[in-house]
């Protein structure tokens, strides 16, 4: 999957997803790009808060489960540009997107190996669960991609454009050429279409509006990747993931405090690393001995991973969800060998 992996990060350069951006020493950390963004944009972030997105507020709408759409990014971006003299980057837009809520939460998730490795096997078949994917945790997350050569790793955010009435989640990832951004258009439709919709947007914004859209390798080269990304987010967006607490506490949302001034976010003093899966890895340990012969039990079978959603509350109504859940690998029956 590597070889695949970095072939398609290649192809993404060369169709124009990819923009030019500064480099990043020890860009296998995510905190150095946030480090790079302030040093570039100075309070960039505290500005947003405090003064911009009230202001665009007041004459935009975008949903809660978006911090700040990346259409007003690149807006700010070019105003920052007029009054500061700061030379943008291409992607510094959708870099904004991912950072600007990332900042005051610095959320870093790793998987337990064995957790990491079953979850992205397992296929998201037939649509993408919407409603489950605007559970994120937080605005935007980081999730460790451990194994693979060509991307350490990815922020995730949702996202949200007024003018197309589109939603999306949107992956920025994290690889030895910088920052590439790939996004999912939501809706009820698979990954394939969703990554078709949102490369017909990203043409047409750049004037290469191609009627011709090479479906072979959306479906051999992005499909791959989006799926693996999306899969490890809807994790996280399960109702009860297995995530260790810290300070007895999941990760939530970055909730502003009350001051003199009004209420204020503060960024965190250091990232705040989750580690996800420690109980699931039991399970699965218990699948590898048997798979090893170390089980005595002669009528005990595996369960395959898989995902399973539930649909609660009348159908078409305010009060319909989908609780959405992964269930790993099972050994059913089994007893551990003495």
């Amino acid at each position: 999957m590597n070889n695949t992996i970095t072939a398609t990060l290649t192809k993404i350069n060369n169709i124009g997803l990819f923009l030019n951006q500064d480099h990043v020493e020890n860009e296998d950390n995510p905190i150095s790009h946030l480090n790079h963004f302030c040093r570039k944009y100075p309070k960039i972030f505290k500005t947003i808060y405090r003064k911009v997105i009230p202001q665009l507020r007041a004459v935009s709408y975008w949903p809660n489960y978006c911090y700040l759409p990346t259409p007003l990014c690149n807006i700010i971006l070019e105003a920052h540009k007029e009054n500061m003299g700061v030379e943008r980057s291409g992607s510094d837009g959708e870099i904004l997107g991912a950072l600007s809520s990332w900042f005051y939460t610095q959320g870093i998730y790793k998987f337990i190996p064995e957790v990491y490795d079953e979850i992205i096997s397992t296929k998201c078949k037939g649509n993408i669960p919407v409603d489950a994917v605007k559970r994120l945790p937080q605005h935007s997350i980081y999730i460790e991609t451990p194994k693979h050569s060509a991307m350490y790793g990815f922020f995730a955010h949702l996202d949200f454009d007024e003018e197309s009435d589109k939603s999306q989640l949107r992956f920025l990832l994290n690889t030895p050429n910088g920052l590439i951004p790939v996004a999912l258009n939501l809706g009820n439709w698979t990954i394939f279409d969703a990554l078709k919709d949102y490369i017909i947007d990203v043409t047409s914004s750049f004037d290469k509006q191609d009627n011709n859209i090479n479906e072979d390798y959306i479906e051999e080269e992005l499909v791959p990747i989006s799926a693996q990304c999306l899969s490890l987010v809807l994790y996280l967006c399960c109702e009860e993931p297995d995530i260790e607490t810290i300070n007895d506490e999941l990760p939530i949302r970055a909730k502003p405090t009350k001051t003199k001034k009004g209420f204020v976010l503060h960024p965190p003093k250091k990232p705040k690393v989750w580690h996800v899966g420690k109980n699931i890895s039991e399970q699965i340990k218990l699948i590898n001995d048997y798979q090893n012969g170390k089980h005595n039990s002669p009528i005990a079978h595996i369960r395959k991973a898989h995902w399973h959603g539930v649909r609660t509350g009348k159908r078409g109504s305010v009060e319909e969800k989908l609780h959405y859940k992964w269930w790993p690998a099972t050994l059913i029956n089994g007893k551990k060998a003495a």
